[in-house]
Formats: C-alpha cells, sequence, structure tokens
C-alpha cells in the first residue's frame, strides 16, 4: 500500500508485503516533504532554566543532521530513529506531546539555531522544515512569552505551506498573527 498526500501531508509506506520477505511486521514511517523556510527571531529571550537543555538540543540535533541519509539499513536506521525521538522527548516537554514513544517529527532545524548574548537566532540563511507549527512548538518551551517567530517560504508556491510570523504565548502554546 502507497499513499501519497498533498505536499505537506503524510506518506504511508506498509511494506510487510515486500517481495522476498516471509515476514516482515507492519512499518509504517510518515514522511513529510520539506520546505525552505528564512527564520527570524524577535525578543526571543531564551529561558534560563531551559538554557543547558536547548544546548544540549542544538548540538544534537545539528549532529544527526544527516540521520535521513544514514546506510545502516532499514533495521539501523529504525533504531537509530527510536533512539532519536527518545533522546528529544528527554530533552523537550512539548516534543513528548507531539511524539509517540516511537515516532514523531524531526525537527533537525534546531541544529542550525544558537544562543547569543542569551537570545536565540538562527545560523543559517535558511532552514529546511516540513511543519512550522511544530518547529514553532518546541522552540516555544525554550524562549520566553512575547517572542516572535518569523517563517518566510524561499520559494513561493501554492504546494509549500507558509511559515508565517508566531508569538509565543507559553510553552507549547504559540499563535500566528498574520
Amino acid at each position: 500500500m502507497h499513499r501519497l498526500s498533498d505536499l505537506g501531508q503524510s506518506v504511508t509506506l506498509n511494506l510487510s508485503h515486500r517481495p522476498g520477505v516471509r515476514e516482515c511486521p507492519i512499518i509504517e514511517q510518515q514522511i513529510l516533504l520539506m520546505a525552505e523556510y528564512t527564520c527570524t527571531f524577535s525578543d526571543a529571550a531564551v529561558r534560563e532554566e531551559s538554557r543547558e537543555r536547548l544546548e544540549a538540543l542544538i548540538q544534537k540535533m545539528f549532529a544527526r543532521r544527516h540521520h535521513n541519509r544514514v546506510s545502516a539499513g532499514p533495521s539501523g536506521q529504525m533504531w537509530l530513529t527510536v533512539e532519536l525521538v527518545q533522546a528529544l522527548r528527554r530533552a523537550s516537554e512539548v516534543y513528548r506531546e507531539l511524539s509517540t514513544k516511537t515516532r514523531g517529527p524531526m525537527p533537525f532545524e534546531i541544529g542550525y539555531l544558537r544562543i547569543r548574548d542569551g537570545r536565540l537566532e538562527s545560523i543559517s540563511n535558511s532552514l529546511r522544515m516540513d511543519s512550522p507549527e511544530v518547529f514553532v512548538r518546541i522552540v516555544s518551551e525554550f524562549v520566553e512569552p512575547g517572542a516572535t517567530i518569523s517563517l518566510a517560504a524561499v520559494e513561493e508556491s501554492d504546494e509549500i505551506p507558509d511559515g508565517g510570523t508566531w508569538s509565543v504565548i507559553g510553552i507549547g502554546d504559540v499563535e500566528k498573527v498574520d
């Protein structure tokens, strides 16, 4: 069974009936199509109590940015994905709400952020992400309320979801303002 929905939606792969495989558990993996966004932060003061967790998360996501290209084979990559999801769940309360114990979004774009003078900023001209809202919700856990995160698609198209401008109300609580 292969199902491809509209851009920004999920692709479901059921590998249980692969030729030459006698028994294979049903494996469904959500793959979201990614787009590039410019990212600017305003008033994004990092919460002091979460600074160390954010620094560790930035380092982990940067180090794992090539995760999807790992040539450990399907079972090896699945194990690495579960390990990464578990690490993200330990680092982020918001991520725990957005994921299961073995699956969840992979916010590698967090690896392209840094803390400078107590504020969060992007170190890249653009960030590749599949869900601007997931990115903003996770970041909201680490910045003070009142922070604004603006995401603009690098290539404008009807197929690419609008990033928009988001205001952080609280942890996991964000509001799209445009």
